[in-house]
């Protein structure tokens, strides 16, 4: 007896005279053989498409992830998309983990344990930071020439580093005020308090850990001068001289 083959949807999948099924989109049919004897049997084929994503360990402060692809199908009732978990980001202590980007420069991703739909094969990136860093600063005021200071304490903060860029090592604030009585003169700031030269008030101060810094100030010198009186003789030299304090 001769066989005859057919599929219900061959824009589904067709059927070749000798049985071979191609598939050629997502969705199902019905492949049917009938025998000249009579016969007949019938078989419903699904085709579907599996899409993988490939996940990308990047940045100096992932240690490891959960996994580096995973998969799911399209099938005839979902033909345009489909979903995978996100797998775990493990980062080092200064860092955290924000999630998963098909765009490796991203600052923002989808997180860990959240679904991540994909309509075609795609390839994530591990995003991740730097924690900011916040340095602290304490103005000392000493000096009894120094009657007041701007301020007491400030801040600065070296904002987070993603993914494989680097973090500044370094951030400044600005100089607070000295305010000095009459004949004193304010030099500056310095984290040596013995110092007789400093940060001049409001320039920058680069800070690159917690810093203690002190107010610096003179006392101006004082000249004195004397005055010489020969009660009517004749002086040799002038009548006058000065000694600087």
């Amino acid at each position: 007896a001769e066989v005859t083959w057919t599929s219900s949807d061959s824009s589904i999948a067709t059927v070749d005279s000798n049985g071979n099924v191609t598939g050629l989109s997502i969705g199902d049919t019905t492949i049917t053989v009938n025998s000249t004897n009579g016969g007949s049997q019938t078989v419903t084929v699904k085709v579907t498409k599996t899409l993988t994503a490939t996940y990308v360990k990047q940045g100096t402060g992932v240690s490891t992830i959960g996994k580096t692809t995973d998969s799911c199908k399209l099938t005839s009732s979902n033909k345009i998309s489909c979903t995978v978990t996100s797998p775990s980001i493990t980062v080092n202590s200064d860092f955290t983990a924000v999630g998963w980007n098909t765009n490796k420069d991203a600052t923002t991703g989808t997180a860990v344990g959240e679904l991540l739909t994909l309509t075609d094969n795609a390839t994530y990136y591990s995003i991740s930071y730097k924690k900011a860093i916040v340095y602290n600063i304490t103005y000392t005021k000493q000096g009894t020439g120094v009657t007041s200071i701007g301020k007491t304490t400030d801040s600065c903060t070296i904002a987070p580093a993603y993914n494989n860029n680097t973090q500044a090592s370094t951030c400044s604030v600005i100089a607070p005020t000295i305010s000095v009585s009459a004949g004193y003169t304010a030099i500056g700031w310095s984290t040596g308090k013995d110092a007789l030269t400093g940060i001049a008030s409001n320039n920058n101060i680069t800070l690159s850990s917690d810093a203690t810094y002190y107010s610096i100030s003179r006392k101006d010198a004082i000249t004195l001068k004397a005055l010489w009186n020969a009660n009517g003789a004749t002086l040799s030299s002038s009548t006058t001289s000065s000694c600087t304090l």
